[in-house]
């Protein structure tokens, strides 16, 4: 798990600590409830999704993506996408290493990611909306 903070932002835990605290997860040193993944997580797939424990609404998915900036060319951000896809399916080396941090490598169409970070945006501001939530 590595995070590519912005300008001025700082990694909740530096990688030595996510890669330590992943490490206990998976050794079960520590106690885990639930994954909040739609799906149970690749590393830890004894352990349930809150949708199986009986909270379906709680869910929130680990994501990335690649973005370009504004006015891009629709080519370059096909070529960028096309490269991603072969390495993605076809790189088993590059599929294992993440999924053995515990992302799930999905790949899909500009198209389909632009539909899954509206739904998210979607979702998630309908839940800071009715919880009164503030950057305070």
């Amino acid at each position: 798990m590595v995070n590519s903070p912005r300008s001025g932002a700082r990694s909740i835990l530096p990688r030595s600590r996510l890669s330590a605290f992943w490490a206990s997860c998976v050794a079960a040193s520590s106690s885990r409830l639930s994954v909040t993944d739609d799906k149970r997580a690749l590393a830890l797939p004894d352990v349930p999704t809150s949708a199986e424990e009986g909270f379906p609404a709680i869910r929130m998915q680990h994501w990335g993506g690649i973005y370009a900036p504004k006015g891009t060319p629709a080519q370059i951000m096909d070529r960028v996408a096309q490269a991603m896809l072969v390495a993605f399916r076809g790189d088993s080396d590059l599929r294992a290493q993440l999924e053995r941090y515990g992302y799930r490598p999905e790949t899909g169409t500009r198209a389909d990611f632009t539909r899954f970070i509206e739904t998210e945006k979607n979702r998630l501001g309908k839940i800071v909306r009715d919880s009164h939530m503030t950057l305070d």
